[in-house]
């Protein structure tokens, strides 16, 4: 859903399903229908306007029960309570003819109450810091105010707003704002008031509305005219605490020092009556709810967003929709709200104590690689974050095969076991994503999937997937740091990684959906443009923080940004949809400025267009994927028709002469795939190389499928990622100066691209994307290809095809002491060639069985890996291997040659660590009392409890799989029997199993006797069965 907000006037130099789950609040049910409401505090009621049943509701904050009412005339519109709460005004705004018009004035401390005609009916009321009400009448705003000696006095502001309530009888149905169509609020601080009134009769998609706001120190009117599209629904005024910024309807404006979006709600459905809102100063959030249009469900729920973007940080189920005001109390521990049956009410401190369910984690990631075809587990946590255990069932999604989620119910906290036969996805190559579907019966939030993702890859797929979880729409690597930026759409968030780790450092806000960014010349600002923001953010890379945004002309939504040297160009859509613009950029003064005309070409694009700088900076490319709105046939002039041709247009940008130099509408449509400025020469759309006239040149291969992402190198020759419908996708290295002369392999995954269908939004969350993409980009610090996939982003070395040889086995030893003998569970070194090509650590336990897109197995049985590089690497044996072992290694560059093993039942070797004070390797022997290596140093003792360090103990107890960290308790213990001799003399063993949180580590633990002698080279033998290691080590005799 688009939504558009357009300055057409201004004064002051203005221009321009049925759901499972509990709620949330308290609901008190008024026979009518409730207009507006006001929160008295010192007498811990609300009152309530009863529009139809023409009284004042009380409600018992406490209770919720209605103890009272006030009876007024006719159609109580309108709610203001003064700040000391002495006095309640009534706004009467009847659509019927020779009802009464104007206010009731109760004075809650003397119980009187002194009515006050107005010429037309009040539309809305509200009360500032000095005791001044303004009202708005359909024919003038008025003052409010008590005069010395004449008592409560109405003082007509010089302005006539033209108002257009609903007149004479409503239709069944109507709600009080469907008659009104106007509201007020004040800032938390009393001191603005902001009124807004229809101005134009509206239709379902369209609104023409005027915002007024008054300081109450210096009581004069400022007002903005402005249309809504869909109509300015929910109609309600919301204020922060100084009157900087004010939420109108779907539209989040600042006001201070200049007008502008800063962020609208995506989806809403534009209802007068549905929905509502109100800014929570103290916590620093905005709650909302509004009606939605379609594909996305209409559910009743407070979402609580960012008051600086509207990204949702939560929703909250709401028995039924609010309909109008909403009001947080002064201490912040209640809001109030017109709901469709009357009030609900929340205590908002309870809000985060009440049941909610969550999941740890919003992506379960699964790396099937082509060696390892076992059934997978990966576990996560579904907690109640107010600490209650609260109900949940989760599933995958229906009709998922070879996914298993146990346990399928439960109360939280608890952990989630997840296990995925790869089996059953061995023909879909490349990354499948299955939701699971978290509900509660108890749970007042509307709880997100958890994402399972399973990757299946051969051999010969490159690339190493690392999980980011979201909707990502563009990446930009960093030339001048070693780190690259992501920008996650339904969180309105960049995100930024380390180059070297692949690890997320930072996050940077934006506006609200955001679409695409680019980065300056002099490498120091992030540039991003919005689809629901009337501005573009402005990231600072070396603060990591967000500074003064550009402000766009009213009316338009920055998308697509691109730089070239020292010129910065935005593409926008408008809010009449009409009038689609190419800007020039401003950074210091954060204004952008609608070219008047590309050149000779007229500034009417398509709102989807997608501009592209070249690396150097010299040209910028702008496709649009179809004809722009409006178009009609060839050769019109651009008063009549502002771009003439049915057909999709390029346009291409010259920095140095400051203008739009070629343009083309050649190409039948639509268009999809990639834009990208390969260089100041070739420019890529979808499978076509245009030259730099923007004539088709090259048609390129179009069986890998629709172009994702391009990139020019340094050397002439490109870079291009593909995506099909089904399948991981391709990586080509194209070399035109040979004709078209392409390297491809298959990706691990396949690359976002616009073949791929845009995800339904969830509630008020937006969703947008640009007709073409580019999800490539090139780390030159890292010498990788950054590819954004379907997991999150696909790494590639630069060098991917250059030809390597098939792995070779030369040795395999033991790890301990690299001499040969090895057994069941102990750690093995592989040596040779070609082996891996990258090198890779397993970041923790349980290890890997693919690392570094490479595996090893014994019997076509996985091992768990340590560490990977392209001459060793390490690895555990299965505890069920015995006997001879044929080994073989595979990675993206082939299979190796088998290398047969022989796996003794033991074959204990004691590790050997590197003494750093001395330059030698000592064996890793530890004396229990100081918890030391020994040394010449730190000798042995009589009476020492001595732990030994080894691998090869063979098997061991308890069913420790392999790749896992040992337990501590209880522990896994050796089923062969370790002995132990010091110098010839045995020394008790009282331990012999896996080290605790160790993989493949084994530790005896063994009493030195009192009468052992000394020496500076004393064989510690360690033996299980028929084999045995010795190491020499100090001893200090008694």
């Amino acid at each position: 859903m688009v939504h558009n907000l357009r300055i057409v006037a201004a004064s002051l130099i203005l221009s321009g399903s049925c759901l499972t789950g509990g709620t949330f609040g308290r609901l008190t049910t008024v026979r009518g229908q409730v207009s507006d409401i006001a929160i008295d505090e010192s007498r811990q009621v609300v009152y309530a306007a009863n529009f139809t049943a023409n009284r004042i509701e009380v409600i018992s904050i406490g209770s919720g029960s209605i103890d009272g009412s006030l009876q007024v005339s006719a159609q109580p519109s309108s709610l203001g309570l003064s700040p000391d709460g002495r006095y309640l005004v009534v706004g009467h705004g009847s659509p019927l003819p020779n009802a009464f018009s104007g206010v009731t004035l109760f004075d809650r401390q003397l119980n009187t109450k002194v009515e006050i005609a107005t010429a037309s009916p009040v539309l809305t009321v509200s009360f500032g810091s000095t005791g001044i009400a303004l009202v708005v009448t359909k024919k003038g705003f008025f003052l409010l105010a008590s005069q010395i000696g004449l008592g409560w006095q109405m003082v007509p502001a010089p302005v006539v707003p033209d108002a257009t309530p609903l007149e004479g009888p409503a239709p069944p149905g109507s709600s009080p704002l469907d008659i009104l169509r106007a509201a007020s609020g004040v800032s938390a601080d009393g001191r603005v008031i902001y009124a807004m009134v229809d101005i134009v009769q509206p239709d379902a998609d369209w609104s023409g509305v005027m915002l007024a706001r008054m300081d109450v120190y210096v009581p004069a009117l400022s007002l903005t005219k402005f249309t809504m599209s869909p109509a300015g629904g929910p109609r309600v005024v919301s204020v922060d605490e100084s009157g900087t910024t004010v939420m109108a309807s779907w539209a989040l404006l600042n006001m201070i020092p200049r007008l502008y979006v800063k962020a609208q709600i995506p989806n809403s459905g534009g209802e007068y009556s549905v929905g509502g809102h109100a800014i929570d100063f103290k916590r620093n959030v905005i709650y909302a709810d509004a009606s939605t249009k379609a594909p996305v469900v209409d559910v009743p729920a407070l979402h609580v967003m960012e008051t600086e973007n509207l990204a949702v940080r939560e929703r909250i189920r709401l028995p039924q929709h609010l309909a109008g005001k909403s009001l947080v109390s002064r201490d912040g521990s209640l809001m109030a709200a017109v709901s469709q049956s009357g009030v609900l009410m929340f205590r908002l401190d309870e809000m985060w104590k009440a049941p909610r369910v969550v999941a740890n984690q919003e992506d379960i990631f699964f790396d099937s690689a082509f060696c390892d075809r076992r059934v997978t587990k990966a576990t996560f946590q579904v907690v109640d974050p107010g600490g209650r255990a609260t109900d949940f069932t989760i599933a995958p999604q229906t009709g998922t095969q070879g996914i298993r989620v146990y346990p399928a119910s439960g109360t939280t906290p608890a952990t989630i076991t997840v296990e995925v036969d790869p089996n059953a996805f061995a023909n879909r190559q490349g990354t499948v994503a299955v939701n699971l579907e978290l509900k509660s019966n108890a749970a007042v939030n509307i709880p997100a999937p958890v994402r399972v993702l399973v990757n299946t890859r051969d051999v010969d797929q490159r690339g190493r997937v690392s999980n980011v979880s979201g909707r990502l729409v563009d990446i930009v690597a960093d030339p001048f740091r070693e780190r690259f930026y992501v920008l996650r759409q339904d969180k309105n968030q960049v995100l930024v990684f380390d180059s070297a780790t692949m690890r997320h450092i930072a996050s940077m806000p934006t506006g609200n959906t955001p679409v695409q960014m680019a980065e300056t010349t002099d490498g120091k600002y992030l540039i991003v443009g919005n689809d629901n923001s009337q501005v573009a953010s402005v990231l600072n890379l070396e603060t990591l923080a967000a500074e003064a945004p550009i402000e766009f002309p009213l009316g338009h939504y920055p998308r697509s940004i691109a730089v070239a040297g020292d010129k910065i160009l935005a593409t926008s859509r408008s809010a009449d949809g009409k009038s689609n613009k190419v800007h020039l950029v401003d950074i210091f003064n954060r204004v952008a400025t609608a070219f008047p005309t590309l050149g000779v070409y007229c500034n009417q694009i398509h709102a989807d267009s997608r501009l592209s700088a070249s690396p150097s900076g010299g040209t910028v490319f702008l496709a649009e994927p179809a004809a722009a709105e409006g178009a009609a046939e060839t050769g019109q002039a651009c008063a009549d028709n502002p771009f003439a041709p049915k057909n999709p247009g390029f346009l291409l940008y010259e920095s140095t002469s400051g203008t739009f130099v070629a343009g083309r509408a050649d190409m039948t449509g639509p268009l999809t795939g990639v834009a990208a400025a390969l260089s100041d020469e070739m420019y890529l759309v979808g499978n076509q190389i245009l030259d730099r006239a923007l004539v088709p040149a090259v048609t390129l291969n179009t069986t890998v499928g629709t172009s994702a992402g391009a990139g020019g190198l340094a050397d002439g020759r490109l870079l291009r990622a593909s995506a099909m419908a089904e399948g991981p996708g391709y990586l080509e290295r194209l070399d035109l100066s040979r004709g078209v002369s392409s390297l491809d392999v298959r990706l691990a995954e396949a690359p976002l691209s616009t073949a791929q269908t845009a995800p339904v939004p969830e509630g008020l969350t937006g969703v947008a994307s640009l007709g073409f993409t580019n999800t490539l980009a090139i780390q030159q610090w890292a010498r990788t290809i950054l590819v954004l996939s379907v997991s999150g982003i696909t790494s590639v070395p630069l060098d991917y095809d250059v030809p390597v040889t098939a792995p070779t086995i030369e040795s395999v030893v033991n790890a301990a002491n690299g001499r040969p003998g090895v057994a069941p569970g102990g750690l093995v070194r592989i040596l040779g060639k070609g082996l891996s090509l990258e090198s890779q650590s397993a970041s923790g336990a349980p290890w890997p069985a693919v690392l570094g897109n490479a595996c090893v197995t014994v019997n076509a049985i996985p091992l768990p890996l340590s560490r990977v590089s392209p001459t060793e690497m390490v690895a555990q044996l299965p505890f069920t291997a015995l006997g001879t072992g044929a080994l073989a290694v595979r990675s993206t560059a082939g299979i190796s040659n088998l290398f047969n093993l022989t796996i003794s039942p033991t074959a204990p070797a004691v590790f050997l660590t590197r003494n750093t004070d001395v330059g030698v390797e000592v064996a890793s022997v530890v004396r229990s009392s100081n918890g030391q290596m020994v040394t010449f140093a730190n000798p042995i003792r009589g009476e020492d409890e001595i732990e030994i360090y080894f691998t090869g103990g063979g098997i061991v107890s308890g069913g420790l799989q392999p790749g896992a960290a040992a337990p501590a308790e209880p522990p896994a213990r050796t089923l062969a029997p370790a002995a132990v001799t010091l110098g010839g003399e045995s020394c008790p063993v009282t331990f012999s199993g896996m080290a605790p949180g160790q993989v493949g580590v084994y530790k005896v633990t063994a009493s030195v006797p009192w009468w052992i002698k000394s020496g500076s080279e004393v064989a510690l033998t360690l033996s299980q069965g028929s084999a045995e290691t010795s190491v020499g080590v100090r001893v200090l005799g008694k």
